[in-house]
Protein backbone atom coordinates (compact mmCIF):
# COMPACT_ATOMS: atom_id res chain seq x y z
CA UNK A 1 0.00 0.00 0.00
CA UNK A 2 1.75 3.24 -0.94
CA UNK A 3 1.87 6.08 1.76
CA UNK A 4 0.80 9.39 2.02
CA UNK A 5 4.34 10.40 1.49
CA UNK A 6 4.72 7.71 -1.13
CA UNK A 7 5.98 8.37 -4.71
CA UNK A 8 3.45 9.34 -7.71
CA UNK A 9 3.09 5.39 -9.47
CA UNK A 10 0.55 6.94 -11.59
CA UNK A 11 -1.07 3.41 -12.27
CA UNK A 12 -3.91 2.70 -14.28
CA UNK A 13 -7.12 0.30 -14.20
CA UNK A 14 -5.45 -1.70 -16.65
CA UNK A 15 -2.71 -2.62 -14.17
CA UNK A 16 -5.39 -3.91 -11.69
CA UNK A 17 -5.39 -7.68 -11.11
CA UNK A 18 -8.57 -9.64 -11.36
CA UNK A 19 -9.59 -9.04 -7.39
CA UNK A 20 -8.90 -5.52 -7.37
CA UNK A 21 -11.27 -4.85 -10.89
CA UNK A 22 -13.69 -7.10 -9.38
CA UNK A 23 -13.59 -4.90 -6.32
CA UNK A 24 -14.04 -1.98 -8.55
CA UNK A 25 -16.78 -3.15 -10.35
CA UNK A 26 -18.76 -3.83 -6.97
CA UNK A 27 -18.20 -0.47 -5.93
CA UNK A 28 -19.55 1.20 -8.43
CA UNK A 29 -22.29 -0.80 -8.35
CA UNK A 30 -23.18 -0.08 -5.11
CA UNK A 31 -23.24 3.36 -6.04
CA UNK A 32 -25.33 3.09 -8.70
CA UNK A 33 -27.91 0.33 -6.13
CA UNK A 34 -28.04 3.24 -3.46
CA UNK A 35 -28.57 6.17 -5.51
CA UNK A 36 -31.69 4.27 -7.72
CA UNK A 37 -32.97 2.51 -4.27
CA UNK A 38 -36.16 3.70 -4.58
CA UNK A 39 -35.60 6.98 -6.46
CA UNK A 40 -39.06 6.75 -7.15
CA UNK A 41 -40.31 8.10 -3.77
CA UNK A 42 -42.40 10.89 -3.74
CA UNK A 43 -43.43 10.93 -7.32
CA UNK A 44 -45.78 13.12 -8.14
CA UNK A 45 -47.32 14.91 -5.15
CA UNK A 46 -44.55 14.96 -2.88
CA UNK A 47 -41.37 15.75 -4.89
CA UNK A 48 -38.44 17.47 -3.66
CA UNK A 49 -38.70 21.14 -1.96
CA UNK A 50 -36.70 22.35 -5.13
CA UNK A 51 -37.28 19.67 -8.00
CA UNK A 52 -40.42 21.65 -9.39
CA UNK A 53 -38.31 24.95 -10.02
CA UNK A 54 -36.17 22.97 -12.47
CA UNK A 55 -39.15 20.64 -13.94
CA UNK A 56 -41.23 22.64 -14.68
CA UNK A 57 -39.65 25.32 -16.32
CA UNK A 58 -37.76 22.44 -18.83
CA UNK A 59 -41.63 21.02 -19.81
CA UNK A 60 -42.31 24.80 -20.32
CA UNK A 61 -39.39 24.99 -22.75
CA UNK A 62 -40.46 21.50 -24.47
CA UNK A 63 -44.05 23.27 -24.96
CA UNK A 64 -42.89 26.75 -26.21
CA UNK A 65 -40.05 26.22 -27.96
CA UNK A 66 -38.38 29.13 -25.64
CA UNK A 67 -35.32 27.86 -24.41
CA UNK A 68 -34.54 31.25 -21.93
CA UNK A 69 -35.32 29.63 -18.71
CA UNK A 70 -35.93 33.34 -17.55
CA UNK A 71 -34.61 32.09 -14.06
CA UNK A 72 -31.25 32.35 -13.16
CA UNK A 73 -30.80 31.67 -9.15
CA UNK A 74 -29.46 28.72 -10.92
CA UNK A 75 -27.45 28.88 -13.44
CA UNK A 76 -29.19 26.81 -16.71
CA UNK A 77 -26.49 23.65 -17.51
CA UNK A 78 -28.86 21.42 -15.15
CA UNK A 79 -32.13 22.59 -16.92
CA UNK A 80 -30.76 22.13 -20.60
CA UNK A 81 -29.72 18.42 -19.48
CA UNK A 82 -33.04 17.38 -18.20
CA UNK A 83 -34.53 18.73 -21.36
CA UNK A 84 -32.53 16.34 -22.91
CA UNK A 85 -33.79 13.54 -20.54
CA UNK A 86 -37.35 14.51 -20.71
CA UNK A 87 -37.81 15.25 -24.95
CA UNK A 88 -36.36 11.47 -24.82
CA UNK A 89 -38.82 10.35 -22.48
CA UNK A 90 -41.32 12.13 -24.44
CA UNK A 91 -40.30 10.04 -27.26
CA UNK A 92 -40.01 7.03 -25.86
CA UNK A 93 -43.65 7.24 -24.27
CA UNK A 94 -45.18 8.47 -27.65
CA UNK A 95 -43.38 5.08 -29.35
CA UNK A 96 -45.08 2.94 -26.16
CA UNK A 97 -48.86 4.45 -26.65
CA UNK A 98 -48.55 6.52 -23.56
CA UNK A 99 -49.66 10.00 -25.29
CA UNK A 100 -49.68 11.34 -28.70
CA UNK A 101 -49.71 15.54 -27.85
CA UNK A 102 -47.33 17.67 -25.26
CA UNK A 103 -50.70 18.84 -24.16
CA UNK A 104 -51.21 15.34 -22.63
CA UNK A 105 -48.04 15.45 -20.15
CA UNK A 106 -47.17 17.95 -17.24
CA UNK A 107 -43.72 17.96 -15.14
CA UNK A 108 -45.19 14.93 -13.47
CA UNK A 109 -44.23 12.64 -16.37
CA UNK A 110 -40.14 13.35 -16.04
CA UNK A 111 -39.35 13.46 -12.66
CA UNK A 112 -38.29 9.77 -12.21
CA UNK A 113 -35.79 9.78 -15.61
CA UNK A 114 -34.61 12.95 -14.78
CA UNK A 115 -33.88 11.57 -10.65
CA UNK A 116 -32.15 8.61 -12.88
CA UNK A 117 -29.74 11.09 -14.66
CA UNK A 118 -28.68 12.81 -11.55
CA UNK A 119 -28.25 9.44 -9.96
CA UNK A 120 -26.10 8.28 -12.93
CA UNK A 121 -24.01 11.74 -12.40
CA UNK A 122 -23.61 10.65 -8.62
CA UNK A 123 -22.20 7.12 -9.91
CA UNK A 124 -20.11 8.77 -12.21
CA UNK A 125 -18.67 11.24 -9.94
CA UNK A 126 -17.35 7.57 -7.79
CA UNK A 127 -15.38 6.70 -10.86
CA UNK A 128 -14.02 10.05 -11.03
CA UNK A 129 -13.00 9.95 -7.56
CA UNK A 130 -11.59 6.85 -8.34
CA UNK A 131 -9.89 8.08 -11.53
CA UNK A 132 -8.18 11.03 -9.46
CA UNK A 133 -6.73 8.18 -6.74
CA UNK A 134 -5.32 6.49 -9.14
CA UNK A 135 -2.30 9.34 -8.89
CA UNK A 136 -1.91 8.04 -5.28
CA UNK A 137 -2.24 4.55 -6.05
CA UNK A 138 -4.85 1.70 -6.20
CA UNK A 139 -4.90 1.56 -2.80
CA UNK A 140 -6.17 4.70 -2.01
CA UNK A 141 -8.76 4.96 -5.37
CA UNK A 142 -10.32 2.12 -4.41
CA UNK A 143 -10.93 3.34 -1.08
CA UNK A 144 -11.55 7.02 -1.94
CA UNK A 145 -14.31 5.86 -4.16
CA UNK A 146 -15.62 3.23 -1.98
CA UNK A 147 -16.00 5.99 0.63
CA UNK A 148 -18.07 8.31 -1.28
CA UNK A 149 -20.45 5.46 -3.00
CA UNK A 150 -21.50 5.26 0.48
CA UNK A 151 -21.54 8.67 1.42
CA UNK A 152 -25.43 9.30 2.68
CA UNK A 153 -25.46 12.87 1.71
CA UNK A 154 -23.76 12.22 -2.01
CA UNK A 155 -27.02 9.48 -2.05
CA UNK A 156 -29.60 11.21 -1.25
CA UNK A 157 -28.84 14.46 -2.96
CA UNK A 158 -28.30 11.77 -6.12
CA UNK A 159 -32.31 11.12 -5.62
CA UNK A 160 -33.53 14.48 -6.61
CA UNK A 161 -33.71 16.84 -10.06
CA UNK A 162 -31.64 19.22 -8.82
CA UNK A 163 -28.19 21.11 -9.67
CA UNK A 164 -26.09 20.03 -6.26
CA UNK A 165 -25.04 16.36 -7.90
CA UNK A 166 -24.36 17.55 -11.31
CA UNK A 167 -22.14 20.22 -9.67
CA UNK A 168 -20.27 17.79 -7.67
CA UNK A 169 -19.71 15.95 -10.69
CA UNK A 170 -18.40 18.70 -12.62
CA UNK A 171 -15.87 19.86 -10.27
CA UNK A 172 -14.55 16.32 -9.79
CA UNK A 173 -13.70 16.64 -13.28
CA UNK A 174 -11.90 19.48 -12.61
CA UNK A 175 -9.52 17.51 -10.51
CA UNK A 176 -8.61 14.76 -12.96
CA UNK A 177 -8.26 16.98 -15.48
CA UNK A 178 -5.86 19.25 -13.69
CA UNK A 179 -3.89 16.25 -12.49
CA UNK A 180 -3.59 15.27 -16.51
CA UNK A 181 -2.75 18.67 -17.17
CA UNK A 182 0.20 18.41 -14.38
CA UNK A 183 1.39 15.59 -15.81
CA UNK A 184 1.38 16.50 -19.67
CA UNK A 185 1.46 20.37 -19.28
CA UNK A 186 0.26 21.39 -22.98
CA UNK A 187 -2.64 24.17 -23.70
CA UNK A 188 -5.00 21.49 -24.74
CA UNK A 189 -5.08 19.50 -21.06
CA UNK A 190 -4.93 23.43 -19.34
CA UNK A 191 -7.94 24.34 -21.99
CA UNK A 192 -9.97 20.99 -20.95
CA UNK A 193 -9.18 21.78 -17.64
CA UNK A 194 -10.68 25.07 -17.65
CA UNK A 195 -14.27 23.93 -20.05
CA UNK A 196 -14.91 22.35 -17.01
CA UNK A 197 -14.86 24.71 -14.43
CA UNK A 198 -17.14 26.61 -16.41
CA UNK A 199 -19.59 24.18 -16.73
CA UNK A 200 -19.01 23.29 -13.34
CA UNK A 201 -19.97 27.05 -13.09
CA UNK A 202 -22.93 26.82 -15.35
CA UNK A 203 -24.40 24.06 -12.99
CA UNK A 204 -23.89 26.17 -9.73
CA UNK A 205 -22.40 29.07 -9.55
CA UNK A 206 -20.11 27.79 -6.84
CA UNK A 207 -18.93 26.00 -9.28
CA UNK A 208 -16.27 28.22 -10.34
CA UNK A 209 -14.31 27.84 -7.72
CA UNK A 210 -13.13 24.46 -9.01
CA UNK A 211 -11.17 26.96 -11.45
CA UNK A 212 -8.07 27.11 -8.54
CA UNK A 213 -6.92 23.89 -9.45
CA UNK A 214 -6.08 24.47 -13.50
CA UNK A 215 -4.85 28.13 -12.52
CA UNK A 216 -2.93 27.03 -9.66
CA UNK A 217 -0.95 24.26 -12.18
CA UNK A 218 -0.59 26.22 -14.97
CA UNK A 219 1.94 28.65 -12.23
CA UNK A 220 3.31 25.92 -10.07
CA UNK A 221 4.26 23.58 -13.17
CA UNK A 222 7.33 23.99 -15.06
CA UNK A 223 7.60 26.75 -17.65
CA UNK A 224 9.09 30.45 -18.58
CA UNK A 225 6.30 33.15 -17.24
CA UNK A 226 5.41 34.13 -20.68
CA UNK A 227 4.31 30.58 -21.18
CA UNK A 228 2.43 30.15 -17.74
CA UNK A 229 0.65 33.83 -18.67
CA UNK A 230 -0.53 31.53 -21.68
CA UNK A 231 -2.29 28.94 -19.87
CA UNK A 232 -3.68 31.76 -17.72
CA UNK A 233 -5.45 32.96 -20.49
CA UNK A 234 -6.43 29.77 -21.85
CA UNK A 235 -7.60 28.61 -19.09
CA UNK A 236 -9.83 31.41 -18.26
CA UNK A 237 -11.14 31.47 -21.76
CA UNK A 238 -12.26 27.75 -21.68
CA UNK A 239 -14.14 28.24 -18.48
CA UNK A 240 -15.98 31.03 -20.35
CA UNK A 241 -16.98 29.34 -22.60
CA UNK A 242 -17.86 26.21 -21.01
CA UNK A 243 -19.49 29.09 -18.70
CA UNK A 244 -21.91 30.51 -21.95
CA UNK A 245 -22.07 26.89 -23.49
CA UNK A 246 -24.39 25.84 -20.38
CA UNK A 247 -25.71 29.25 -19.68
CA UNK A 248 -26.15 31.42 -22.58
CA UNK A 249 -28.98 33.82 -21.64
CA UNK A 250 -26.25 35.10 -19.29
CA UNK A 251 -25.59 37.06 -22.32
CA UNK A 252 -28.62 36.36 -24.29
CA UNK A 253 -31.18 37.66 -21.54
CA UNK A 254 -28.37 40.10 -20.02
CA UNK A 255 -30.43 42.53 -17.44
CA UNK A 256 -32.44 39.34 -15.88
CA UNK A 257 -28.96 37.60 -15.22
CA UNK A 258 -27.38 40.49 -13.90
CA UNK A 259 -30.92 41.22 -11.27
CA UNK A 260 -31.22 37.87 -10.74
CA UNK A 261 -27.57 36.95 -9.59
CA UNK A 262 -27.13 40.40 -8.06
CA UNK A 263 -29.89 39.60 -5.74
CA UNK A 264 -28.34 36.63 -4.46
CA UNK A 265 -25.24 37.98 -4.31
CA UNK A 266 -26.43 40.44 -2.20
CA UNK A 267 -28.00 37.98 0.44
CA UNK A 268 -24.78 35.87 0.30
CA UNK A 269 -22.99 38.93 1.54
CA UNK A 270 -24.97 39.46 4.18
CA UNK A 271 -23.90 39.11 8.01
CA UNK A 272 -24.74 35.59 10.01
CA UNK A 273 -26.08 36.18 13.31
CA UNK A 274 -25.08 32.88 15.93
CA UNK A 275 -22.89 29.90 15.09
CA UNK A 276 -20.40 30.94 12.96
CA UNK A 277 -20.97 29.42 9.59
CA UNK A 278 -17.71 27.11 9.51
CA UNK A 279 -18.51 25.41 12.74
CA UNK A 280 -22.09 24.72 11.29
CA UNK A 281 -20.56 22.99 8.07
CA UNK A 282 -17.86 21.05 10.24
CA UNK A 283 -21.39 19.17 11.61
CA UNK A 284 -22.17 18.59 8.29
CA UNK A 285 -19.37 17.02 7.10
CA UNK A 286 -19.29 14.91 10.40
CA UNK A 287 -22.78 13.55 9.84
CA UNK A 288 -22.10 13.06 6.09
CA UNK A 289 -18.85 11.07 6.32
CA UNK A 290 -19.29 9.71 9.79
CA UNK A 291 -17.15 10.66 12.52
CA UNK A 292 -14.28 8.03 11.88
CA UNK A 293 -14.00 8.68 8.58
CA UNK A 294 -14.46 12.65 8.77
CA UNK A 295 -11.38 12.57 11.30
CA UNK A 296 -9.85 10.75 8.63
CA UNK A 297 -10.51 13.58 5.95
CA UNK A 298 -9.27 16.05 8.82
CA UNK A 299 -5.94 14.47 8.86
CA UNK A 300 -5.59 13.80 5.53
CA UNK A 301 -5.96 17.45 4.56
CA UNK A 302 -3.53 18.14 6.97
CA UNK A 303 -1.03 15.92 5.87
CA UNK A 304 -1.84 17.17 2.05
CA UNK A 305 -0.61 20.51 3.49
CA UNK A 306 1.96 19.45 4.54
CA UNK A 307 3.09 17.85 1.79
CA UNK A 308 2.42 20.52 -0.25
CA UNK A 309 5.37 22.61 2.00
CA UNK A 310 7.66 19.71 1.91
CA UNK A 311 6.77 17.32 -0.61
CA UNK A 312 7.63 15.04 -2.57
CA UNK A 313 4.79 15.55 -4.74
CA UNK A 314 4.18 18.51 -3.84
CA UNK A 315 2.29 20.03 -6.99
CA UNK A 316 -0.71 17.14 -6.45
CA UNK A 317 -1.06 17.45 -2.94
CA UNK A 318 -1.81 21.00 -3.63
CA UNK A 319 -4.54 20.25 -6.94
CA UNK A 320 -6.17 18.01 -3.97
CA UNK A 321 -6.47 20.45 -1.04
CA UNK A 322 -6.84 23.92 -2.88
CA UNK A 323 -10.16 23.50 -3.82
CA UNK A 324 -11.66 22.26 -0.67
CA UNK A 325 -9.75 24.69 1.37
CA UNK A 326 -11.09 27.97 -0.76
CA UNK A 327 -14.23 26.08 -1.22
CA UNK A 328 -14.81 25.50 2.45
CA UNK A 329 -13.90 29.02 3.17
CA UNK A 330 -15.98 31.08 0.59
CA UNK A 331 -18.84 28.59 1.70
CA UNK A 332 -18.24 29.01 5.34
CA UNK A 333 -18.49 32.60 5.36
CA UNK A 334 -21.64 33.23 3.35
CA UNK A 335 -24.73 34.10 4.74
CA UNK A 336 -26.65 30.90 3.36
CA UNK A 337 -25.61 28.04 5.04
CA UNK A 338 -27.39 24.41 3.80
CA UNK A 339 -25.75 20.97 3.93
CA UNK A 340 -26.31 20.39 0.34
CA UNK A 341 -23.34 23.24 -0.69
CA UNK A 342 -21.48 20.72 0.18
CA UNK A 343 -22.10 17.95 -2.93
CA UNK A 344 -18.85 18.94 -4.66
CA UNK A 345 -16.58 19.26 -0.93
CA UNK A 346 -17.40 15.12 -0.72
CA UNK A 347 -15.10 13.34 -3.64
CA UNK A 348 -12.53 15.16 -2.50
CA UNK A 349 -13.30 14.65 1.01
CA UNK A 350 -13.32 11.48 0.17
CA UNK A 351 -10.04 11.16 -1.51
CA UNK A 352 -8.25 12.93 2.05
CA UNK A 353 -9.83 10.04 4.19
CA UNK A 354 -8.40 7.84 2.02
CA UNK A 355 -4.72 8.86 1.93
CA UNK A 356 -4.99 9.11 6.06
CA UNK A 357 -6.08 5.56 5.83
CA UNK A 358 -4.02 4.23 3.43
CA UNK A 359 -1.15 5.34 5.60
CA UNK A 360 -3.25 3.57 8.63
CA UNK A 361 -3.06 0.51 6.29
CA UNK A 362 0.89 0.84 5.12
CA UNK A 363 1.29 0.94 9.03
CA UNK A 364 -0.76 -1.94 10.00
CA UNK A 365 0.88 -3.83 6.71
CA UNK A 366 4.55 -3.42 8.58
CA UNK A 367 3.61 -4.48 12.22
CA UNK A 368 5.76 -7.52 13.55
CA UNK A 369 2.66 -9.79 13.72
CA UNK A 370 1.39 -12.75 11.71
CA UNK A 371 0.22 -12.17 8.04
CA UNK A 372 -3.62 -13.19 9.25
CA UNK A 373 -3.47 -10.54 12.02
CA UNK A 374 -2.66 -7.76 10.23
CA UNK A 375 -4.91 -8.88 7.47
CA UNK A 376 -7.85 -9.03 10.16
CA UNK A 377 -7.06 -5.45 11.48
CA UNK A 378 -6.80 -3.56 7.95
CA UNK A 379 -10.12 -4.87 7.75
CA UNK A 380 -11.16 -3.56 10.83
CA UNK A 381 -9.93 -0.14 9.90
CA UNK A 382 -11.49 -0.39 6.65
CA UNK A 383 -14.85 -1.68 7.98
CA UNK A 384 -14.68 1.54 10.91
CA UNK A 385 -14.58 3.89 8.25
CA UNK A 386 -16.67 2.80 5.88
CA UNK A 387 -19.49 1.40 7.98
CA UNK A 388 -21.16 4.14 9.61
CA UNK A 389 -21.71 5.97 6.11
CA UNK A 390 -23.49 3.12 4.58
CA UNK A 391 -25.52 2.11 7.61
CA UNK A 392 -27.06 5.25 7.20
CA UNK A 393 -27.04 5.18 3.48
CA UNK A 394 -29.40 2.27 3.83
CA UNK A 395 -31.20 3.66 6.45
CA UNK A 396 -32.55 6.60 4.09
CA UNK A 397 -33.01 4.47 1.58
CA UNK A 398 -35.63 2.55 3.52
CA UNK A 399 -37.62 4.98 4.62
CA UNK A 400 -37.50 6.79 1.57
CA UNK A 401 -39.24 3.84 -0.31
CA UNK A 402 -41.68 3.87 3.04
CA UNK A 403 -43.12 7.28 3.34
CA UNK A 404 -43.65 10.23 1.27
CA UNK A 405 -41.02 12.42 0.37
CA UNK A 406 -41.35 15.16 2.62
CA UNK A 407 -41.45 13.11 5.94
CA UNK A 408 -38.65 10.71 4.89
CA UNK A 409 -35.98 12.92 5.85
CA UNK A 410 -34.20 11.26 8.88
CA UNK A 411 -30.76 12.76 7.94
CA UNK A 412 -32.17 16.43 7.75
CA UNK A 413 -33.70 15.99 11.11
CA UNK A 414 -30.17 14.74 12.66
CA UNK A 415 -28.61 17.46 10.99
CA UNK A 416 -31.01 20.39 12.14
CA UNK A 417 -30.63 18.80 15.94
CA UNK A 418 -27.10 19.14 15.53
CA UNK A 419 -26.33 22.12 13.23
CA UNK A 420 -29.41 24.27 14.31
CA UNK A 421 -30.05 24.41 10.02
CA UNK A 422 -32.15 23.24 7.95
CA UNK A 423 -29.87 21.48 5.10
CA UNK A 424 -32.16 22.63 2.57
CA UNK A 425 -34.04 26.56 1.53
CA UNK A 426 -37.84 26.19 1.58
CA UNK A 427 -37.20 28.05 -1.70
CA UNK A 428 -34.66 28.15 -4.05
CA UNK A 429 -31.00 28.86 -3.67
CA UNK A 430 -28.33 29.65 -5.60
Amino acid sequence: SPRLAGPDPRPSSRDLDRGGRLLLVVILAAAATLRVWNIGGGIPDAVGVDEPQIMERVVRMMKTGDFNPHFFDWPSLTFYLQLVVACFTFLSGAMAGKWSHLDHVSAADFYFNGRLLTAALGTATVWLVYRAGLRWGWTQALLAAALLAVVPYHVRESHFVLTDVPAGFLTTLVLVLTLRARERPGLRAFALAGLAAGLAASAKYNGLIAIVMPLLTAWVASGAAAVRVQRTVVILAAAGLGFLVGTPYAVLDLPAFLNDYARLAEIFARERGGEPGWSIYLKHLALALGRPAFYLALVGLAGALWRTVRGPGRLRWAQLAAFPVVYFHVMANSYQIYGRYLMPLLPFASLLAAASLTALLGVVGRLPMPALARRVAATVLVIVAIAPPARVAIDFNRSFGRQALLRARPLRAGVERAAGERIDSPAVGP
